[in-house]
């Protein structure tokens, strides 16, 4: 077996296997060979390293949570409130002035001073 793992040019069981007609070798014989051939130093040298997985190690998840605070303010009540929306994170924050507290107004606002930005 030694001499037919060296006369292929220190192929693995799986090629001398797959050039050669299905009935040279027994399971005996495979095995042989393959006791050969993972204790062929020459191989061992030349084999390549084991490496890392490719997805082995998880990507850490994006950071997209926001807390955004929410504040009305209003000088006086002839003037119309403005709900002030604020970044905890960035700090950045913006106020609209809007007709009424309704919910569809205030999500629109969000809207077009959040989510249109990030």
């Amino acid at each position: 077996m030694q001499q037919t793992h060296r006369q292929f040019g220190h192929a693995s069981v799986e090629a001398i296997t797959r050039d050669l007609p299905p009935d040279t070798f027994t399971a005996a014989d495979v095995a042989r060979l393959k006791a050969v051939t993972d204790t062929c130093i020459l191989c061992q040298q030349h084999a390549t390293l084991p490496r890392r997985p490719r997805h082995a190690v998880a990507k850490p998840p994006d950071a997209f949570n926001r807390i955004l605070t929410k504040d009305v303010l209003q000088l006086t009540p002839t003037l119309p409130k403005v709900p002030d929306i604020t970044d905890l994170q960035t700090d950045f924050g913006q106020g609209r002035f809007v007709p009424s507290m309704r919910g569809q107004i205030i999500f629109s606002m969000l809207y077009l001073a959040w989510f249109s930005i990030w």
